[in-house]
Formats: structure tokens, C-alpha cells, sequence
């Protein structure tokens, strides 16, 4: 997984522009966070092209998949889209009351168990992530590159820096 955050900094002078919009720079963060979630979404499918990198398996081992992938796990057969469950991205309140909705219906024990793309993090409850913020953006659709050392290159995180601010 790769984290992203925006530096407390940076938001602080961002909120200062739009405090007549949001009453508060938690309000705010969150807001901005769920938009990079979004924008990441409905542009996941650019990641998957350009830094997929899903081995060649025998084919026994993925019997479903008949034709090749460049990420299995952003394939039917990852753990992505494992779930029927679905949260809204249309505002934060939605997404707030699906994770609770969830949670109080024992479909998930945390609000970690989501496993979505893109998530928001630093909170371990609906209610904190309301009160509190989120802190970062934990990102789990990226793949490890086989030929980096640490699972990922210095240019797909220039790229992936880039991507999140558009």
C-alpha cells in the first residue's frame, strides 16, 4: 500500500480560501480527501495500465482468467472486488453512515476491513473519522513492481504524487 497525505501546512493555507464553504479545516480535509478518492475511482483504470504487474501464472492458479491481465489484483479475481458491499462516494456523510450502516450490520469489525482501491485512514471509527479527520489516504490498488527493491518506483510515486493532486 502507498499512503498520501497533504501536509497540515498546506491544507491550513488551502481552508483559509474556502472557510466560508467548509466550518472547519476537518470539514474541509475531509472533503478534499473524498474528492482525491474519487477522482482516483474513476481513474483507476490509467494505474492498472501503466503500473500493472501481475506475473505470468500457471494456469491452474487463476483457472477463471482465460485471457491475460496486467494486474490480477484489479481483476475479477482480486481482492478489490471480493465484496458486494459498497459504500457512496457522493459526499462524506454517505460515506460515513454506509461504513457505520456496516459495521452495525457486522459486515465489517472496523472501518480497516473496507477493502476498497482507496480509503480514508487515521481514524479507527466512523465517529473519529467524522470528528477527527481523516490523516491520510491509504491507497491499495498499486501492484509491487517485481524490479524495484521495495515494491515500487521512484517514478510511478512522482506519477502517483501528481496524479492525486489533480
Amino acid at each position: 500500500h502507498v499512503n498520501y497525505s497533504i501536509p497540515d501546512p498546506v491544507l491550513n493555507r488551502l481552508y483559509s480560501h474556502y472557510q466560508s464553504e467548509y466550518a472547519t479545516v476537518i470539514e474541509f480535509k475531509n472533503n478534499l480527501y473524498l474528492r482525491m478518492m474519487q477522482n482516483f475511482i474513476c481513474n483507476r483504470w490509467l494505474l492498472t495500465y501503466l503500473f500493472g504487474a501481475s506475473p505470468e501464472s500457471t494456469h491452474s492458479a487463476f483457472s477463471k482468467i482465460d485471457h491475460p491481465v496486467r494486474s490480477i489484483r484489479n481483476s475479477d479475481l482480486g481482492f478489490v472486488n471480493l465484496t458486494t458491499k459498497k459504500l457512496s462516494y457522493a459526499s462524506v456523510e454517505a460515506h460515513i453512515a454506509d461504513l457505520t450502516q456496516q459495521i452495525k450490520l457486522g459486515q465489517l469489525a472496523t472501518i480497516a476491513d473496507y477493502p476498497a482501491p482507496i480509503r480514508m485512514r487515521g481514524s479507527e471509527t466512523p465517529d473519529t473519522l467524522k470528528s477527527i479527520g481523516a490523516r491520510y489516504l491509504e491507497i491499495r490498488a498499486l501492484d509491487n513492481t517485481p524490479f524495484t527493491s521495495n515494491g515500487i518506483s521512484r517514478h510511478a510515486l512522482y506519477f502517483m504524487k501528481f496524479f492525486m493532486i489533480d
